[in-house]
């Protein structure tokens, strides 16, 4: 099987952004990077198992969603963590 390589560690083009979400409804984060990445979000420090897209989303948005969220994007030759995104739960 043929596989492409990066030629470059990535970079992250797009950063997720903070904010105040309203109980109840939709909420979506974005992470997006160059060179090829591959994803992975966090949650105050700890892995999200098959959180691995470039969005994180969240349908509707509860009271134990609120947290730090960060995102590793990574391939063959590096990564790069993101800022953190401060999400909060409002009325």
């Amino acid at each position: 099987m043929f596989q492409i390589l990066a030629t470059a560690p990535p970079t992250i083009t797009e950063q997720p952004a903070s904010g105040i979400v309203p109980v109840g409804c939709p909420c979506r984060i974005l992470c997006r990077a160059t060179e090829d990445p591959r994803y992975q979000w966090y949650k105050d420090g700890f892995r999200l198992h098959a959180q691995v897209r470039s969005e994180l989303i969240f349908n509707p948005f509860e009271y134990l969603h609120e947290g730090n969220y960060t995102c590793r994007v990574y391939n063959n030759l590096g990564d790069e963590l993101s800022n953190i995104a401060t999400l909060r739960a409002g009325e």
